[in-house]
């Protein structure tokens, strides 16, 4: 660098206008001294290391005179050197001066070092260094002896410093650089790097030559419209054209770009196809593939021949170039046939040019089209209204007056009046052929196209009529396989019913048409056994008139021949079918059960075949501590398949992390708490469903279902907004989540526990449903007011019990760290979640199996109960939930009033001689009971009389659960 540019570089810091900067050259050239030593050294009295390293998210502050620096909330700045010659590295050594201060104000430094600039190592940090007394910690970072072993051998090393900040708010400075020495000895010169592709190199040529120099070329620098046909690699594993749909990202500016990564507003393509037709058995085909690298690139370019793999190429380069790699395709009879260039990884492969040399003919081919055949058999189509939220309820609309009081919005009222006009369509289709069928993208509604009927989230009101969402499941229909088309309102259109118009691509569209009537009854909860042979199938009656019996169960379209009823009349308002199945359900299939009436209803849903598991969790909780907290599930972020294994867990993870979601990732969690951010155009009237359309649009659950097929998808909803998005976000993923905070926020009437987990289940039939429970505001913390306080262990305890009765299926809380106001410090608490992790545990089959019904009471009487504000409703003394789970056992679940306490914590005052009375099913006339402690099972009188089992308790301070089960 010149005299002249290092000045304006000079300059530009010192106006403040240097947000990146990168090095003059390729890094410091090592000029070793005779005795073959190289000594580097920089105190940043000068801005030298503008000219000497590469800069990333550095600000006009980053250099100080004598210093670099960072404060908060800047994220990873980062600066990196390069050491470069002809000989030898046999020595290595890093020396950091630095301060960090990372307890009072989130200050994270580390030290990097790197053979190549794109595999690094972390070889120290401040984070384990003793603080003194004001939080800063001041050792150097140094590459250690033992360290530097790895990086030599080679003629570079690189060297990297992050200086991180992750408080996430404005601070001082947190991070400091004072000083930075290299010290590297060399030996010989090293020896000339042979070309791994010499041969190919060598081999290329020759074939054109022998050709007449002729090839083929896909070309990025053709004018778009005269490019040879080629396709991208859509979520769902499609090949669309470029621009065939808004939603795939098929920008050719600088190339044909894929890339394995997920994105919130589009979609990014996941490979590169083009198809070569071959009239004669060529002798060789050689395929060169020009592709644009840098630092960010994939290390595993994959190329694969008519879906076999051929080559994998590392084509990353810390420097931006283009780089050609040739690779010989395996001979092939005359026909189309498929390349494809694909990431291994997460790096984004940009290819510019694909050229093919061929001893006989060849050229570009069009994908081959899928043949025509029959149309796809209609098995259901039914409008799903809303259920009806429950009366004089914290539950949002259920305010008997319209004051606001926290989150809740007086001009949402009207859901209790009009909740049937809220609901989906939901049709199911099956490929009854030998052939697959592909569902098109052009839907028409009511003659329209599907689109012309979205709400618009920043003009739309609440209450709008038109679409929120729609989706199909999955488009490329297999033979014998079913498909969902499910088409989720705000509000319904108008009229008595909705057409719509699915158009498939080799086969006649299909036309339904559905009267906007509540269905008799629902499927409501399925699920396969541990062993997935037997499918436990229940239907609950809802509303209109008398359906008749249950007479008939088909599993994907056949009827299952050996199944066996139970309530089949449906007058308890619950029918049991078990299909005992001739072949075993694949753990993460998708199927779809119908149930057919004596009046010749069909009620259908599309399930997933989940694990026999019933997560226990509570997010952030370190997995060696997961044994002793009875957790199963390491909740929230990443854990590597070695701590999984070490300490017997399964984990979740998030969206990101998809493509390498190994064996005991268990869970992809969607973004947190999506409704609760959907506001657009001003407050929480608006803009209902915002974040759902987006997960449609990205094709979230289409990446996940074909990146990590054993991977289930898990959305946590919001519990301080309306029940109409727990309607709209209920159907998205795999498992319907909800987080019923009563106690923080609201002050808090704990029957909400209860009432909005039951709404939100129904939200997400036949869904298994998962409860995400208050378990903060021990501390101060993040999002932790001062006026707030965590729950009591009886609290905790009722809670969960009430979740349990709900049908809640999993249980997870927030949090664990005390930062964040969490249960760490807290004894109390901490034991109290350890112990009712041991009860569910000792109780997971019961109630994975079991569906919720109205048959359990007690004889408590009401008590007034509410939240903040003039609002008091009579709620049970003791509520008493039921879980049918299979013919041979109910759960009964009881949970004492415990009275709202904000900020102080309630009074509570045990119930005593409580009588729970449970309405058996003739099928169940006899029961044994037994009472699910944290120590296991232990029996408990219980009288049978006149179809009724009745049980006795002498007290009930917060919650207890009982077990009847077939003598």
């Amino acid at each position: 660098m010149g005299l002249r540019t290092r000045s304006a570089v000079i300059a530009l810091l010192v106006m403040g206008a240097m947000p990146v900067v990168a090095a003059s050259g390729l890094g410091v050239d090592i000029k070793p001294s005779e005795e073959g030593v190289f000594a580097y050294e920089d105190d940043f009295t000068t801005p030298q290391c503008l000219v000497d390293a590469f800069l990333k998210n550095a600000g006009p502050e980053f250099w100080q005179q004598g210093m670099l620096t960072t404060k908060g909330p800047n994220r990873n700045r980062t600066i990196t050197y390069r050491f470069h010659g002809v000989r030898v590295l046999t020595g290595i050594e890093v020396l950091v001066d630095q301060r960090t201060n990372a307890r009072h104000l989130g200050g994270r430094t580390t030290l990097y070092v790197s053979s190549n600039g794109l595999d690094w190592t972390s070889v120290a940090t401040n984070t384990t260094q003793k603080g003194d007394a004001n939080g800063w910690q001041m050792e150097p970072l140094a590459l250690s002896a033992e360290q530097a072993e790895d990086f030599t051998g080679h003629t570079e090393v690189w060297v990297r410093l992050v200086l991180d900040n992750y408080s996430g708010l404005k601070t001082s400075v947190s991070n400091i650089i004072n000083k930075l020495s290299v010290t590297l000895t060399v030996g010989d010169e090293a020896d000339e790097i042979a070309d791994p592709q010499a041969d190919l190199r060598k081999a290329w040529g020759e074939l054109r030559q022998s050709t007449g120099w002729r090839n083929i070329t896909l070309d990025t620098a053709d004018p778009t419209g005269h490019r040879a046909p080629h396709y991208y690699e859509d979520a769902d594993g499609w090949l669309r054209e470029p621009g065939e749909t808004q939603h795939l990202r098929t920008d050719e500016g600088t190339g044909f770009l894929m890339q394995l990564v997920y994105r919130s507003l589009d979609r990014s393509p996941l490979s590169l196809a083009a198809f070569v037709e071959t009239q004669d058995p060529p002798s060789q085909i050689l395929a060169r593939i020009t592709v644009r690298s840098s630092a960010d690139s994939s290390r595993h370019m994959r190329v694969l021949w008519d879906g076999e793999l051929v080559s994998d190429f590392d084509v990353a380069s810390y420097f931006e170039r283009e780089q050609a790699f040739l690779v010989e395709l395996p001979r092939s009879p005359a026909g189309v046939h498929e390349l494809r260039v694909r990431p291994g990884d997460e790096g984004a492969i940009t290819v510019t040019e694909i050229a093919l040399a061929s001893g006989g003919h060849m050229d570009w081919s069009t994908r081959p089209a899928l043949p025509r055949t029959r149309s796809l058999e209609v098995l259901a189509a039914q409008y799903m209204p809303d259920p009806e939220p429950p009366a004089a309820s914290q539950v949002v609309e259920g305010r008997p007056t319209e004051q606001e009081v926290g989150l809740v919005l007086p001009g949402l009222q009207q859901l209790y009046k009009g909740h049937g006009d809220f609901g989906a369509l939901s049709v199911i289709l099956r490929n009854s052929g030998a052939t697959p069928i592909r569902i098109a993208d052009d839907l028409q509604l009511n003659g329209k196209p599907i689109g012309d009927s979205y709400v618009d989230f920043a003009t739309s009101d609440w209450d709008a009529r038109g679409i929120v969402w729609y989706r199909v499941q999955p488009r490329l229909v297999a033979p014998g396989q079913c498909a969902e088309v499910y088409v989720r309102f705000r509000k319904r259109p108008e009229g008595p019913s909705a057409s719509l118009t699915i158009p498939c691509e080799n086969a006649e569209a299909v036309a339904v048409d559905i009267p906007y009537r509540s269905p008799a009854a629902i499927v409501d909860y399925v699920t396969a056994d541990r062993g997935g042979r037997n499918l436990y199938v229940y239907v609950r009656r809802v509303a209109g008139e008398d359906c008749g019996p249950v007479t008939e169960v088909a599993l994907d379209g056949q009827t299952v021949r050996r199944v066996e009823l139970f309530g089949a009349d449906l007058k308890s308002g619950v029918a049991l079918a078990v299909a005992r199945l001739r072949d075993r359900l694949e753990p993460s299939s998708y199927h779809v059960v119908s149930v057919t009436t004596d009046s010749g209803d069909v009620m259908a849903a599309r399930f997933r075949v989940l694990p026999w598991f019933f997560p226990r969790s509570s997010i952030h909780v370190p997995p060696a501590m997961c044994d002793e907290m009875n957790m199963n599930l390491a909740m929230w972020h990443f854990r590597g398949h070695e701590d999984c294994e070490k300490y017997d867990l399964f984990t979740s993870t998030n969206t990101h992390r998809m493509f390498d979601a190994h064996d005991r990732v268990r869970y992809i969690l969607g973004p947190d708490e999506p409704d609760a951010h959907d506001n657009r155009g001003g407050g929480y009237g608006r803009g209902l469903g915002h974040h759902a359309r987006r997960l449609m649009d990205s094709g979230w659950q289409e990446l996940v279902q074909s990146q990590a097929p054993h991977v289930a998808t898990w959305l946590i909803m919001n519990g301080t907004t309306r029940p109409l998005n727990w309607s709209i976000y209920g159907q998205l993923a795999d498992i319907c989540c909800f987080d019923p905070y009563p106690i923080n926020f609201y002050g808090g009437d704990h029957a909400y526990v209860r009432e909005s987990l039951s709404y939100a289940r129904l939200c997400g039939a036949p869904r298994r449903m998962y409860a995400c429970l208050e378990a903060f505001g021990w501390s101060a913390g993040q999002g932790v007011p001062s006026n707030r306080r965590g729950p009591l262990p009886q609290e905790w305890r009722q809670n969960v019990v009430q979740a349990l009765g709900a049908g809640a299926k999993g249980l997870t809380s927030w949090v664990y760290s005390a930062g964040a106001g969490g249960w760490q410090l807290n004894e109390p608490a901490r034991n109290e979640i350890a112990a009712v992790n041991g009860l569910i545990a000792g109780v997971e089959d019961e109630l994975l199996l079991g569906c919720p019904v109205d048959w359990a009471s007690t004889d408590a009487g009401t008590v007034p109960t509410g939240v903040v504000g003039e609002e008091n409703w009579p709620k049970e003394r003791v509520w008493a939930g039921a879980l049918l789970c299979g013919p041979d056992t109910l759960l009964v679940a009881a949970a004492n009033h415990i009275p709202a306490g904000k900020p102080e914590p309630p009074e509570i005052t045990p119930a005593e001689n409580v009588t729970i009375t449970v309405q058996l099913p003739e099928y169940l006339a006899d029961v044994s009971a037994f009472e699910a402690t944290d120590d296991g099972l232990r029996p408990v009188p219980c009288t049978v009389d006149d179809g009724r089992a009745i049980l006795r308790v002498d007290t009930i301070e917060s919650g207890r659960l009982f077990v009847l089960k077939r003598p």
